[in-house]
């Protein structure tokens, strides 16, 4: 008797998803992403400094961190997964 239950497919982000992932958000936000480092955490405020004010580099933010691209850091600081 074999089982007539399909099969599931586990749900996984794969890493080389983020170039598409990318390209489906808008400019602000590829910018925002494009200018964290990848090595540390940054603060809303680094942003500011490169001329992004901080409402834009909070909805980019967020939508980065809905898309699994950063993870925000306690502190206000967010970094790249």
């Amino acid at each position: 008797g074999e089982s007539n239950t399909p099969r599931r497919t586990p749900v996984t982000t794969e890493p080389d998803n983020s170039s598409a992932l990318l390209e489906s958000l808008d400019d602000m936000t590829r910018r925002v992403f494009d200018l964290m480092p990848i090595d540390r955490a940054v603060s809303i405020d680094e942003f500011m400094t490169q001329g992004i004010g901080i409402a834009d580099a909070m909805t980019s933010l967020t939508l980065l961190e809905i898309n699994g691209l950063v993870s925000s850091l306690p502190g206000g600081t967010y970094i790249r997964k």
